[in-house]
Protein backbone atom coordinates (compact mmCIF):
# COMPACT_ATOMS: atom_id res chain seq x y z
CA UNK A 1 0.00 0.00 0.00
CA UNK A 2 2.53 2.68 -1.00
CA UNK A 3 2.10 6.15 -1.81
CA UNK A 4 1.45 7.44 -5.56
CA UNK A 5 3.97 10.52 -6.98
CA UNK A 6 1.24 12.48 -7.47
CA UNK A 7 -0.63 11.79 -4.29
CA UNK A 8 -0.58 11.39 -0.50
CA UNK A 9 -3.06 9.17 -0.41
CA UNK A 10 -2.20 5.30 -0.14
CA UNK A 11 -3.92 2.91 -2.29
CA UNK A 12 -7.34 1.67 -0.72
CA UNK A 13 -7.19 -1.52 -2.58
CA UNK A 14 -6.43 -3.71 0.70
CA UNK A 15 -8.70 -1.15 2.80
CA UNK A 16 -11.63 -1.67 0.82
CA UNK A 17 -11.40 -5.80 1.30
CA UNK A 18 -11.10 -4.59 5.04
CA UNK A 19 -14.40 -3.12 5.05
CA UNK A 20 -16.16 -5.38 2.45
CA UNK A 21 -14.96 -8.39 4.76
CA UNK A 22 -16.45 -7.52 7.51
CA UNK A 23 -19.16 -6.66 6.04
CA UNK A 24 -19.44 -10.18 4.97
CA UNK A 25 -18.87 -11.41 8.28
CA UNK A 26 -22.19 -9.53 9.91
CA UNK A 27 -24.00 -10.35 7.13
CA UNK A 28 -22.66 -13.98 8.04
CA UNK A 29 -23.40 -13.70 11.59
CA UNK A 30 -27.04 -12.16 10.74
CA UNK A 31 -27.63 -14.83 8.35
CA UNK A 32 -26.96 -17.80 10.22
CA UNK A 33 -27.94 -17.32 13.78
CA UNK A 34 -30.51 -14.43 13.08
CA UNK A 35 -32.86 -16.00 9.96
CA UNK A 36 -31.12 -19.33 10.85
CA UNK A 37 -31.72 -20.58 7.64
CA UNK A 38 -28.70 -22.67 6.91
CA UNK A 39 -29.05 -25.15 9.53
CA UNK A 40 -26.39 -23.63 11.78
CA UNK A 41 -28.62 -23.45 14.72
CA UNK A 42 -31.77 -25.74 13.98
CA UNK A 43 -31.44 -28.77 11.23
CA UNK A 44 -31.77 -27.21 7.91
CA UNK A 45 -34.99 -27.76 6.02
CA UNK A 46 -35.77 -27.22 2.35
CA UNK A 47 -39.18 -26.59 2.86
CA UNK A 48 -38.70 -24.53 5.37
CA UNK A 49 -35.48 -22.52 5.24
CA UNK A 50 -35.13 -22.21 1.18
CA UNK A 51 -32.26 -21.43 -0.33
CA UNK A 52 -31.46 -18.28 -0.35
CA UNK A 53 -29.86 -18.06 3.17
CA UNK A 54 -27.25 -20.55 1.89
CA UNK A 55 -26.23 -18.51 -1.20
CA UNK A 56 -25.61 -15.50 0.86
CA UNK A 57 -24.10 -17.61 3.58
CA UNK A 58 -21.85 -18.40 0.50
CA UNK A 59 -21.03 -15.23 -0.10
CA UNK A 60 -19.85 -13.84 2.65
CA UNK A 61 -18.84 -16.87 4.98
CA UNK A 62 -15.03 -15.75 3.98
CA UNK A 63 -14.88 -12.57 5.43
CA UNK A 64 -12.64 -14.10 7.80
CA UNK A 65 -10.19 -15.79 5.27
CA UNK A 66 -9.39 -12.65 3.72
CA UNK A 67 -8.70 -10.68 6.71
CA UNK A 68 -5.93 -13.61 7.35
CA UNK A 69 -4.76 -13.65 3.65
CA UNK A 70 -4.22 -9.44 4.40
CA UNK A 71 -2.12 -10.28 7.52
CA UNK A 72 -0.48 -12.79 5.58
CA UNK A 73 0.29 -10.78 2.26
CA UNK A 74 2.07 -8.09 4.55
CA UNK A 75 3.31 -9.73 7.06
CA UNK A 76 3.36 -8.82 10.56
CA UNK A 77 7.25 -7.33 11.64
CA UNK A 78 5.78 -5.83 15.04
CA UNK A 79 4.04 -9.00 16.49
CA UNK A 80 4.31 -7.15 19.85
CA UNK A 81 2.60 -4.08 18.67
CA UNK A 82 -0.31 -6.05 16.92
CA UNK A 83 -0.64 -8.08 20.01
CA UNK A 84 -0.81 -4.96 22.17
CA UNK A 85 -3.54 -3.48 20.01
CA UNK A 86 -5.40 -6.41 19.72
CA UNK A 87 -6.17 -6.79 23.63
CA UNK A 88 -6.59 -3.15 24.09
CA UNK A 89 -8.94 -2.94 21.43
CA UNK A 90 -10.68 -6.06 22.44
CA UNK A 91 -10.73 -4.89 25.81
CA UNK A 92 -12.16 -1.52 25.52
CA UNK A 93 -14.27 -2.25 22.73
CA UNK A 94 -16.03 -4.96 24.70
CA UNK A 95 -16.42 -2.59 27.18
CA UNK A 96 -18.59 -0.22 25.07
CA UNK A 97 -20.32 -3.35 23.48
CA UNK A 98 -21.72 -3.97 26.79
CA UNK A 99 -22.31 -0.26 28.23
CA UNK A 100 -24.11 0.12 24.50
CA UNK A 101 -26.06 -3.74 25.16
CA UNK A 102 -27.36 -1.92 29.24
CA UNK A 103 -28.39 1.45 27.13
CA UNK A 104 -31.00 -0.49 24.59
CA UNK A 105 -32.42 -2.77 27.66
CA UNK A 106 -30.14 -5.98 26.71
CA UNK A 107 -29.21 -6.50 29.83
CA UNK A 108 -29.17 -6.24 33.14
CA UNK A 109 -25.79 -4.41 34.71
CA UNK A 110 -23.40 -7.47 36.28
CA UNK A 111 -19.98 -6.61 37.24
CA UNK A 112 -19.56 -10.70 35.81
CA UNK A 113 -20.93 -9.76 32.68
CA UNK A 114 -18.58 -6.65 32.03
CA UNK A 115 -15.91 -9.03 32.61
CA UNK A 116 -17.00 -11.67 30.20
CA UNK A 117 -17.13 -8.91 27.49
CA UNK A 118 -14.18 -7.93 28.00
CA UNK A 119 -12.33 -11.05 28.12
CA UNK A 120 -10.34 -12.33 24.85
CA UNK A 121 -10.35 -15.84 26.07
CA UNK A 122 -14.20 -15.94 25.28
CA UNK A 123 -13.82 -14.91 21.62
CA UNK A 124 -12.17 -17.49 19.30
CA UNK A 125 -11.08 -15.33 16.50
CA UNK A 126 -9.13 -13.41 18.56
CA UNK A 127 -7.57 -16.23 20.59
CA UNK A 128 -6.08 -17.94 17.36
CA UNK A 129 -5.21 -14.31 16.12
CA UNK A 130 -2.82 -13.93 19.23
CA UNK A 131 -1.65 -17.20 18.70
CA UNK A 132 -1.01 -16.16 14.61
CA UNK A 133 0.91 -13.09 16.15
CA UNK A 134 3.10 -15.16 18.48
CA UNK A 135 4.64 -16.81 16.07
CA UNK A 136 4.30 -14.52 13.42
CA UNK A 137 8.74 -13.93 13.89
CA UNK A 138 9.04 -17.56 13.25
CA UNK A 139 6.61 -17.60 10.02
CA UNK A 140 8.63 -14.40 8.88
CA UNK A 141 12.08 -15.76 9.23
CA UNK A 142 11.36 -19.37 7.52
CA UNK A 143 10.24 -17.22 4.79
CA UNK A 144 13.37 -15.26 4.55
CA UNK A 145 14.92 -15.51 1.31
CA UNK A 146 13.12 -18.55 0.14
CA UNK A 147 13.45 -20.07 -3.50
CA UNK A 148 10.23 -19.85 -5.05
CA UNK A 149 10.40 -23.29 -6.36
CA UNK A 150 10.94 -24.45 -3.14
CA UNK A 151 8.13 -22.32 -1.84
CA UNK A 152 5.71 -24.55 -4.21
CA UNK A 153 7.00 -27.42 -2.77
CA UNK A 154 5.73 -26.10 0.83
CA UNK A 155 2.68 -25.24 -0.12
CA UNK A 156 1.89 -28.64 -2.19
CA UNK A 157 2.59 -30.28 1.50
CA UNK A 158 0.60 -27.49 3.20
CA UNK A 159 -1.81 -28.12 1.25
CA UNK A 160 -2.14 -32.38 1.68
CA UNK A 161 -1.38 -31.15 5.79
CA UNK A 162 -4.43 -29.22 5.99
CA UNK A 163 -7.15 -30.35 3.50
CA UNK A 164 -6.46 -33.87 3.49
CA UNK A 165 -5.70 -34.45 7.42
CA UNK A 166 -7.45 -31.68 8.95
CA UNK A 167 -10.01 -30.92 7.04
CA UNK A 168 -11.10 -34.18 5.22
CA UNK A 169 -9.60 -36.57 7.84
CA UNK A 170 -10.89 -34.51 10.85
CA UNK A 171 -7.53 -34.09 12.42
CA UNK A 172 -6.66 -31.40 14.78
CA UNK A 173 -10.28 -29.29 14.08
CA UNK A 174 -11.90 -29.70 10.93
CA UNK A 175 -13.59 -26.87 10.24
CA UNK A 176 -10.61 -23.88 10.15
CA UNK A 177 -11.30 -22.09 13.52
CA UNK A 178 -8.12 -21.95 14.62
CA UNK A 179 -4.66 -20.83 14.52
CA UNK A 180 -3.42 -24.00 12.50
CA UNK A 181 -5.63 -22.60 9.42
CA UNK A 182 -4.75 -18.93 10.15
CA UNK A 183 -0.87 -20.26 9.85
CA UNK A 184 -2.36 -21.87 6.71
CA UNK A 185 -3.87 -18.75 5.21
CA UNK A 186 -0.56 -16.42 6.24
CA UNK A 187 1.12 -18.77 3.95
CA UNK A 188 -0.96 -18.76 0.89
CA UNK A 189 -0.90 -15.01 1.05
CA UNK A 190 2.69 -14.76 0.89
CA UNK A 191 2.69 -17.44 -2.20
CA UNK A 192 -0.08 -15.55 -3.85
CA UNK A 193 2.01 -12.30 -3.48
CA UNK A 194 5.37 -14.05 -4.13
CA UNK A 195 3.71 -15.33 -7.42
CA UNK A 196 2.54 -11.80 -8.54
CA UNK A 197 6.26 -10.68 -8.09
CA UNK A 198 7.50 -13.44 -10.14
CA UNK A 199 4.90 -13.11 -12.91
CA UNK A 200 3.70 -16.37 -12.56
CA UNK A 201 1.24 -17.76 -15.47
CA UNK A 202 -1.42 -19.13 -13.68
CA UNK A 203 -1.36 -15.87 -11.35
CA UNK A 204 -1.85 -13.70 -14.54
CA UNK A 205 -5.42 -16.01 -15.27
CA UNK A 206 -6.24 -16.24 -11.90
CA UNK A 207 -6.18 -12.24 -11.74
CA UNK A 208 -8.01 -11.97 -14.96
CA UNK A 209 -10.59 -14.63 -14.19
CA UNK A 210 -11.07 -14.22 -10.35
CA UNK A 211 -14.82 -12.63 -10.21
CA UNK A 212 -15.54 -15.69 -12.46
CA UNK A 213 -13.87 -18.43 -10.24
CA UNK A 214 -15.80 -16.54 -6.90
CA UNK A 215 -18.88 -16.73 -8.39
CA UNK A 216 -18.15 -20.65 -9.69
CA UNK A 217 -17.08 -21.09 -5.79
CA UNK A 218 -20.20 -19.80 -4.44
CA UNK A 219 -22.33 -21.43 -6.09
CA UNK A 220 -20.71 -24.26 -5.93
CA UNK A 221 -20.71 -23.83 -1.80
CA UNK A 222 -24.61 -23.58 -2.23
CA UNK A 223 -25.61 -26.54 -4.72
CA UNK A 224 -23.31 -28.44 -2.85
CA UNK A 225 -24.73 -28.57 0.53
CA UNK A 226 -28.15 -28.96 -1.59
CA UNK A 227 -27.16 -31.86 -3.02
CA UNK A 228 -25.97 -33.45 -0.15
CA UNK A 229 -29.07 -32.53 1.88
CA UNK A 230 -31.08 -34.04 -0.84
CA UNK A 231 -29.18 -37.71 -0.30
CA UNK A 232 -28.71 -36.97 3.58
CA UNK A 233 -25.82 -36.57 3.43
CA UNK A 234 -24.94 -33.37 4.02
CA UNK A 235 -22.23 -32.62 7.17
CA UNK A 236 -23.01 -30.36 9.40
CA UNK A 237 -23.12 -26.64 8.30
CA UNK A 238 -20.23 -25.28 10.38
CA UNK A 239 -18.28 -28.14 8.85
CA UNK A 240 -19.41 -27.37 4.97
CA UNK A 241 -19.16 -23.49 5.81
CA UNK A 242 -15.56 -24.39 7.41
CA UNK A 243 -13.25 -21.87 6.67
CA UNK A 244 -10.60 -24.76 5.29
CA UNK A 245 -13.20 -26.30 3.06
CA UNK A 246 -10.80 -25.90 -0.31
CA UNK A 247 -14.26 -24.51 -2.47
CA UNK A 248 -14.04 -21.69 0.24
CA UNK A 249 -10.77 -21.40 0.15
CA UNK A 250 -11.21 -20.98 -3.31
CA UNK A 251 -13.67 -18.38 -3.28
CA UNK A 252 -12.04 -16.60 -0.61
CA UNK A 253 -8.59 -16.35 -2.33
CA UNK A 254 -10.60 -15.21 -5.60
CA UNK A 255 -12.42 -12.67 -4.12
CA UNK A 256 -8.76 -11.55 -2.81
CA UNK A 257 -7.42 -11.32 -5.55
CA UNK A 258 -10.16 -9.68 -6.73
CA UNK A 259 -10.57 -6.66 -4.76
CA UNK A 260 -6.86 -6.31 -4.28
CA UNK A 261 -6.49 -5.79 -8.13
CA UNK A 262 -9.24 -2.75 -8.18
CA UNK A 263 -7.18 0.62 -8.25
CA UNK A 264 -8.67 3.02 -6.25
CA UNK A 265 -7.40 5.56 -3.61
CA UNK A 266 -9.88 7.25 -0.92
CA UNK A 267 -9.07 9.19 2.44
CA UNK A 268 -12.30 8.08 3.39
CA UNK A 269 -12.41 4.42 3.03
CA UNK A 270 -8.47 4.18 4.36
CA UNK A 271 -10.03 6.29 7.75
CA UNK A 272 -13.15 3.78 7.81
CA UNK A 273 -10.72 0.41 7.69
CA UNK A 274 -8.89 1.42 11.01
CA UNK A 275 -11.96 0.84 13.23
CA UNK A 276 -12.59 -3.06 11.40
CA UNK A 277 -11.61 -4.79 14.07
CA UNK A 278 -13.17 -2.92 16.80
CA UNK A 279 -16.58 -3.47 14.95
CA UNK A 280 -15.78 -6.86 14.97
CA UNK A 281 -15.50 -7.00 18.63
CA UNK A 282 -18.42 -4.74 18.96
CA UNK A 283 -21.28 -7.10 17.86
CA UNK A 284 -19.34 -10.16 18.56
CA UNK A 285 -19.16 -10.26 22.79
CA UNK A 286 -20.58 -12.88 24.84
CA UNK A 287 -24.32 -11.06 26.15
CA UNK A 288 -24.07 -9.21 22.77
CA UNK A 289 -24.52 -11.99 20.46
CA UNK A 290 -28.12 -13.44 21.93
CA UNK A 291 -30.10 -9.98 21.79
CA UNK A 292 -28.58 -9.47 18.19
CA UNK A 293 -29.57 -12.61 16.88
CA UNK A 294 -33.27 -12.34 18.51
CA UNK A 295 -33.30 -8.66 16.86
CA UNK A 296 -31.77 -10.17 13.46
CA UNK A 297 -34.29 -12.96 13.45
CA UNK A 298 -37.48 -10.42 13.87
CA UNK A 299 -36.20 -8.59 11.09
CA UNK A 300 -36.03 -11.73 8.83
CA UNK A 301 -39.43 -12.63 10.37
CA UNK A 302 -41.56 -8.92 9.33
CA UNK A 303 -38.56 -7.94 5.95
CA UNK A 304 -36.62 -11.09 4.85
CA UNK A 305 -32.99 -11.12 3.49
CA UNK A 306 -33.44 -7.54 2.36
CA UNK A 307 -33.83 -6.65 6.44
CA UNK A 308 -31.02 -8.64 6.76
CA UNK A 309 -28.73 -7.14 4.75
CA UNK A 310 -29.90 -3.30 5.52
CA UNK A 311 -29.18 -4.12 8.98
CA UNK A 312 -26.22 -5.47 8.52
CA UNK A 313 -24.87 -2.44 7.35
CA UNK A 314 -26.35 -0.40 9.73
CA UNK A 315 -24.70 -2.21 12.11
CA UNK A 316 -20.98 -1.62 10.12
CA UNK A 317 -21.96 2.13 9.90
CA UNK A 318 -23.07 2.62 13.80
CA UNK A 319 -20.13 0.93 15.01
CA UNK A 320 -17.34 2.79 12.67
CA UNK A 321 -18.63 5.87 14.09
CA UNK A 322 -17.55 4.54 17.40
CA UNK A 323 -14.42 2.40 16.15
CA UNK A 324 -12.99 4.33 14.29
CA UNK A 325 -11.97 7.29 16.77
CA UNK A 326 -11.64 4.80 19.27
CA UNK A 327 -8.95 3.04 16.98
CA UNK A 328 -7.24 6.11 16.79
CA UNK A 329 -7.01 6.88 20.91
CA UNK A 330 -5.20 3.60 21.22
CA UNK A 331 -2.92 3.70 18.35
CA UNK A 332 -1.54 7.14 19.71
CA UNK A 333 -1.43 5.01 22.83
CA UNK A 334 0.64 2.55 21.92
CA UNK A 335 2.99 4.57 19.68
CA UNK A 336 4.30 6.33 22.62
CA UNK A 337 5.65 2.29 23.66
CA UNK A 338 8.67 1.78 22.34
CA UNK A 339 8.56 -2.44 21.10
CA UNK A 340 10.82 -4.28 18.97
CA UNK A 341 10.81 -5.17 15.72
CA UNK A 342 11.11 -8.38 13.53
CA UNK A 343 12.34 -8.19 9.77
Amino acid sequence: MGKSNNTSVRDSNFELLRLLAMFGIIVHHLVIKGASTCGYVETYDYDRDGSMGLLLNSLAVGGVNCFVLITGWFGVHKPMTGLIKVLMETMFFGLISYLILIIIGGDSFSFGHLKDSMDFRLNWFVVSYIMLLLICPILERSLKGIDYSEFKTWMVLLMIFNLVFVFYMNRLNDNGYNVVHFVFLYYIARFLRESKGQQANWYSILERYSWLLYFIMVVALTAGYLFLNEYRHAPKSIKWFGYNNPILLLASISFFVSITKICIRSKVINLLATGVFGVFILHTTKYMIPWRNEFAHNVYLNYGYVGIILFSLCVLVSCLLITVPGSKVIKKIIGRINLPQYR
